[in-house]
């Protein structure tokens, strides 16, 4: 197994490296001119998703709802990941018609002219949420490297070392093609665990067929617990860096719409036998500690090749995750506040150092997640902690930008302030949203909408033009 594992860490590492020769600049290193293929985009956005909070964090929701409704629960984040990818059909195509744009930050400065408050805010709170979203993937990755046999620190090294060079040697473009790579295999995986796991329901008197027929809602608090991770997904992928990037990184406006449809139907296709593990840890392994249960099912449910095999493909299933995730920080140190404030006025292609600035970005970024990962190990609080302060506050200034002209700069910038405000309010205690992502998207919109209504743009200034 750790040969097999180290073996195929070797080939992804030299893929990346052999197409960092096709790279000549920063901004291609962030995303790659002419374009990549859709099928491999498609391939890299679920990738993206499908990390250790899918699967690990998956399981370990399944295992603490009520006995025998553990299978739907399992899948609500990877089924509200894949209605994200369906919704960014909409939103692809018109993001590409700004062309020029590398980053969301370069979206807003486009759309409103310039404006340092929303930048440095956008930039900043990002780095905030995906470094946490960081960490849980190198929380699962250890957790994952303790059942191989690995030790939880020597896990947590590797995974850093490995995402580093996976992220550093070839940016974008070799993220993507590393990425159709591991997600390939974890399909594969996957499809052959079902086997196994629907035969260990069968044997305990639990067949398929009743386990897939059970309700989507098996008792009203799964409403809750469904929304609570479909809301950061469905608006937060709206304008994610890393969906973003992808966005670009296509070769045309059909490509980008074909990409998000196929990550869509990937991402579904994968929750069936993730799904049905969590059934497995909720029916048998309720006892269980939640960091490790889903080890424990694979290890004792699944035969040892199998297991092992499985174990490998969440292994990849965080690396793939966690090089887009670096990549992007390194997206916005490099590009949105390297570039976009200290070297204003000058295209992405004339920022000098933007390589450079970029892969020590990810140096830094990869010791600062390994450290957090060896403090906080509960997956799923980790992911979405910083939710009311980037999804929610964003939406407006971006999606409603996007489809909405009257909205004005000054309107966007007090949507930032108002949505940023309700957010923090929420995460504190002192104010209670009905949902802490939504609440802060509802209550930006109505700024947005209000303030350009109040602040409309001067008569004249061209949509774009830098102020």
């Amino acid at each position: 197994m750790k040969v097999v594992f180290f073996l195929l860490i070797i080939v992804l590492i030299s893929v990346s490296f052999i197409l960092s020769k096709k790279l000549k600049d920063g901004t291609d290193f962030l995303v790659p001119k002419g374009g990549i293929p859709y099928i491999i985009v498609a391939f890299t956005m679920a990738a993206t998703q499908f990390g250790s909070s899918m699967m690990i964090g998956g399981v370990q929701q399944a295992q603490q709802q009520p006995l025998g409704e553990g299978f739907w629960p399992a899948a609500y984040t990877i089924l509200a990941a894949s209605a994200s990818c369906f919704l960014n059909m909409l939103v692809a195509p018109k993001f590409r018609s700004y062309g020029g744009s590398v980053t969301p930050p370069d979206f807003i400065e486009t759309r409103y002219g310039r404006s340092r408050f929303m930048r440095a805010y956008h930039s900043v709170a990002y780095i905030c949420s995906i470094t946490a979203v960081l960490v849980s993937q190198f929380v699962g990755f250890a957790g994952m490297g303790v059942a191989v046999g690995f030790s939880y620190e020597f896990s947590i090294i590797l995974c850093a070392l490995v995402v580093f060079l996976l992220a550093a040697g070839s940016g974008m473009l070799g993220v993507a093609v590393t990425d159709m790579i591991q997600y390939a295999l974890i399909m594969i995986l996957l499809f052959i665990s079902m086997y196994f796991t629907s035969g260990v329901l069968a044997e305990n008197g639990v067949p398929l067929k009743e386990v897939i027929s059970a309700p989507f809602f098996p008792s009203d608090a799964q409403v809750e617990k469904f929304f609570y991770t479909a809301f950061p997904m469905l608006i937060g992928n709206l304008f994610s860096y890393e969906y973003f990037m992808r966005f670009m990184s296509c070769k045309g406006i059909k490509e980008a719409r074909r990409a998000s449809a196929t990550a869509g139907i990937v991402l579904a296709v994968t929750a069936v036998p993730v799904a049905l593990i969590g059934e497995i840890a909720n029916r048998f392994y309720r006892g269980v500690p939640s960091e490790s249960v889903f080890g424990t099912v694979v290890t004792a449910e699944l035969p040892p090749v199998v297991s092992m095999l499985i174990i490998l493909a969440v292994l990849m299933a965080v690396l793939t995750s966690a090089d887009s995730l670096l990549t992007s920080i390194s997206g916005m140190v490099a590009r949105d506040i390297y570039g976009g404030l200290f070297h204003y006025g000058k295209s992405a292609h004339e920022v000098p150092h933007t390589k450079g600035v970029a892969k020590a970005t990810m140096a830094a970024f990869t010791v600062i997640a390994s450290l957090f990962a060896l403090f906080y190990k509960q997956i799923l609080e980790i992911t979405f902690f910083f939710s009311p302060l980037t999804s929610g506050t964003m939406f407006a200034p971006m999606i409603v930008g996007l489809f909405w002209k009257g909205a004005s700069r000054r309107g966007a910038i007090i949507s930032v302030i108002c949505g940023a405000a309700s957010g923090i309010l929420h995460v504190t205690g002192v104010l209670t949203l009905f949902d802490r992502v939504a609440g802060p998207a509802l209550i930006g919109t109505a700024a947005i909408i209000i303030g350009s209504l109040a602040f409309p743009d001067k008569k004249g200034r061209l949509e774009g033009r830098k102020m």
